[in-house]
């Protein structure tokens, strides 16, 4: 609708509308890099839209949460499910699909179990350990920094930027959340 009004009003305009096939800081590294690809004046409205699609299928983005009545809420879970994973102390380790849906990939018993099944998915699908990673959570900088220093021992030599996940799909995950988005081989 925006493209639509847009193109109304400055028919002159040149709009591409990219499905980032992610949620969060994985559409927040597609928007970096549209920044970086905007910047150099060679680049067409053609070839960054190109880019755009071929690096939305590396973005990787995986998290946990810390109570899983969040994920009962949203429908994800039923509330039997929640009430056992939480009396066990279970965390499901969900990422973002190749279509971009948000499936459960595993679980883990314990919270730092789970973090450390997230800097084992980066050790084993990084593209480029030199590259810049980003942690959101939703008020959990403990766990952030708890999963920054296992990204560190497995290899981690980019930067890593930690924040606030964004409130949208912050209130699905529940405080406590804890997320991972980098570049992958593949998604």
């Amino acid at each position: 609708l925006a493209k639509q009004q847009i193109c109304q009003e400055r028919p002159e305009s040149k709009i591409e509308i990219i499905d980032s096939l992610a949620a969060g800081m994985g559409e927040g590294m597609l928007a970096i890099e549209a920044s970086k690809l905007v910047s150099n004046t060679k680049n067409t409205l053609e070839a960054i839209r190109d880019e755009l699609i071929k690096l939305r299928g590396k973005i990787c983005q995986y998290f946990t949460v810390d109570d899983l009545k969040y994920l009962k809420r949203t429908g994800r879970i039923s509330s039997t499910a929640a009430f056992v994973g939480n009396a066990l102390k279970i965390k499901p380790i969900l990422t973002g699909s190749e279509d971009g849906h948000i499936i459960l990939i595993d679980k883990a018993i314990g919270v730092n179990n789970a973090y450390k099944h997230l800097a084992n998915k980066y050790e084993q699908l990084a593209e480029n350990k030199n590259d810049d990673v980003y942690i959101t959570h939703t008020d959990n900088e403990k766990g952030a920094l708890f999963l920054l220093d296992k990204l560190k021992e497995k290899g981690l030599k980019g930067q890593c930027h930690i924040s606030i996940h964004e409130p949208m799909t912050g209130s699905h995950l529940g405080p406590g959340s804890v997320a991972l988005f980098f570049k992958g081989i593949h998604k």
